[in-house]
């Protein structure tokens, strides 16, 4: 018995958001990795002890939190959030209908 075309679209679909999901989960991983090591390089300039947290479980961002911030701070902090990379409809919607916004965010209390 052979299956039908429904069937057949179906599991390439299928098949298609699966690759999506892992190869858009591991761009984020990547791009994460990169930014958290050029925040972590310039982290010092804020305080010490940076911790870094990730967001989520794709690598759709993380947050930095300075420890002991320089004199002239109370606290400092950093958000990154990445897009969507790894469902389709999200990253879509976010290109197509959303202004382009900076990678990351940062609250510095004096």
């Amino acid at each position: 018995m052979h299956p039908s075309p429904l069937q057949t679209a179906v599991l390439g679909l299928a098949f298609a958001l699966l690759v999506w999901y892992f190869f858009g989960s591991y761009l984020n991983r990547r791009r994460a990795n990169h930014l958290a090591r050029a925040i972590a390089a310039a982290a010092p300039t804020l305080g010490k002890g940076a911790t870094i947290r990730p967001l989520g479980t794709g690598g759709s961002g993380f947050q930095v939190q300075i420890q002991e911030p320089v004199p002239e701070l109370r606290s400092a902090t950093l958000l990154c959030l990445l897009e969507a990379r790894d469902f389709p409809l999200a990253w879509a919607y976010t290109r197509l209908f959303t202004k382009p916004y900076p990678p990351t965010k940062a609250e510095v209390k004096k």
